[in-house]
């Protein structure tokens, strides 16, 4: 699927697809390793991780972004996507 593809499914502009498509491909040997080792919860937390915007200067962490994360990707899990080759464009 094409960035525009994936756009409107989570209701997220088509460059923040690309930009979480590029963290995933770059933490893709990292992701399958808690998968194949760690608990369900393990991988949804470290999904979220590798999926928030880095905090901002003079700011927390972003609690309403991981939220939105975690929301966005329960619905597309739900919708039956398939995250496998998320770095694809």
């Amino acid at each position: 699927m094409s960035n525009s593809e994936i756009s409107p499914l989570i209701a997220i502009g088509r460059q923040q697809v690309g930009l979480w498509r590029h963290r995933w491909q770059q933490s893709y040997e990292a992701l399958l390793m808690v998968e194949l080792n760690e608990t369900r919860a393990e991988l949804c937390r470290t999904i979220e991780n590798v999926l928030s915007d880095a905090p901002r200067r003079g700011e927390g962490e972003n609690k309403e972004t991981a939220l939105a994360i975690q929301a966005k990707y329960a619905d597309v899990r739900s919708r039956g996507v398939i995250l496998t080759g998320f770095g694809s464009s």
